[in-house]
């Protein structure tokens, strides 16, 4: 991780995808497939969507939960799977573990008579990363967070989802801008990805809140000069005052 006494380097990433395993039919294989899964292929499913849908108004649904809804009509199972996969992120053996304790709760009988129809098997993809450095780094935290609205979303995927997901929750980006002295600025980044929305929908809203912060801070920083020079004027006459108060009484 960056230290908050260096400047911090943006990093972009985007995704290889290739096939892994063999496509699943049914909720019975897809249990027995979900459990033996590299991370990647986890991060593929649970986290991708986030950036390859980027635009998606609202809320996305994780793979496995949209491919039970939509596949095997299963619109319930779904809910409850997308429900535990969303609290159990950004940590991959959360996820793992919430994938397999759905699935496996429901009933074996129930398992075994969803089957998809013949040309909509699921077939799980692993996730190769290729990232890149963008621009030059930043000194000044405020830059970075105005780059990470401006610049390619695949910036903001990576500091905020895929960061957390292979350092167990934690991010770089922010803890530089903590140690920075932006601490609520980093609570309100990493607040973003507890929303479950595109990268692009994400972005938006935090670019919003994000101009009405830096307006009101122009607002104080305009006003500060009248408000010194108003201090100054006091503190002046108040040692005029003294002075006189001082001559008089030194006055034969």
């Amino acid at each position: 991780m960056t230290s908050g006494r260096e400047p911090f380097q943006l990093v972009g990433v985007t995704h290889l995808l290739r096939p892994w395993g063999e496509p699943v039919a049914g909720l019975d294989a897809l249990l027995d497939r979900v459990g033996l899964a590299p991370d990647e292929v986890l991060f593929a499913h649970s986290v991708c969507r986030l950036l390859r849908d980027a635009t998606l108004q609202g809320q996305v649904m994780d793979d496995l939960s949209h491919w039970i809804a939509t596949a095997l009509q299963d619109p319930e199972t779904a809910e409850r799977l997308w429900l535990a996969v969303s609290t159990a992120l950004p940590r991959a053996t959360a996820v793992r573990e919430a994938l397999t304790g759905v699935l496996g709760s429901l009933p074996a009988k129930r398992r075994a008579a969803r089957e998809a129809p013949s040309g909509a098997e699921f077939t799980f993809l692993a996730a190769i990363p290729v990232r890149y450095r963008s621009g030059e780094p930043f000194e000044d935290p405020r830059a970075a967070v105005a780059a990470l609205l401006d610049r390619e979303p695949g910036i903001w995927f990576h500091h905020l989802h895929e960061e957390p997901w292979e350092a167990d929750g934690a991010s770089s980006l922010l803890q530089w801008l903590e140690q920075r002295g932006e601490p609520t600025l980093a609570q309100r980044l990493a607040a973003c990805t507890e929303w479950g929305l595109g990268v692009e929908l994400a972005r938006t809203r935090f670019r919003r809140r994000w101009r009405l912060s830096q307006a009101s801070r122009r607002l104080v920083a305009a006003e500060a000069p009248a408000e010194q020079q108003r201090r100054d004027a006091a503190r002046g006459a108040a040692a005029m005052l003294v002075r006189r108060l001082t001559q008089e009484e030194e006055a034969p």
